[in-house]
Order: C-alpha cells, then sequence, then structure tokens
C-alpha cells in the first residue's frame, strides 16, 4: 500500500513539474487591487479560468484563489 501511495505522488510531482515548465510564471509580477478586480470582472462576464489566466498572464491556480477569496 505505502508503494502504491509513493507512485501516485511521483505521478502527481512529474505532472506538476510538466505543467510548470509549460507555463512558467512571470517574473516580478505582483498581484495587485486591479488585476483582482480584472479576474473578477472577467469571471462574471463568463470567462473560464483558464480563459483569464491566458489573458491576464496569471496561473490559473492564482486566478482560483484570487475567486476564493473575499473581496
Amino acid at each position: 500500500m505505502s508503494r502504491d501511495i509513493d507512485n501516485k505522488f511521483n505521478v502527481l510531482n512529474q505532472i506538476t513539474k510538466q505543467g510548470m515548465a509549460s507555463k512558467p510564471a512571470p517574473k516580478n509580477q505582483t498581484l495587485n487591487p486591479q488585476t483582482n478586480e480584472a479576474v473578477r470582472e472577467l469571471k462574471r462576464q463568463g470567462w473560464k479560468n483558464s480563459e483569464i489566466a491566458d489573458k491576464l498572464k496569471l496561473s490559473e491556480i492564482e486566478v482560483d484563489l484570487i475567486l476564493q477569496f473575499p473581496q
């Protein structure tokens, strides 16, 4: 059972590394109130998180986190 769990963690690690390599985070980018509002406005307009991330040059994780926190 432990070996099975280790294998699953290794697969998850590989997937994560591949995802980060294919779309590295931009350098020196900070989240600010304007970015937060832009994310929320695009979401209200019906955009998908992946589309918002591409448009604003954010990761999907950043978009998801912004949307989870209250304004």
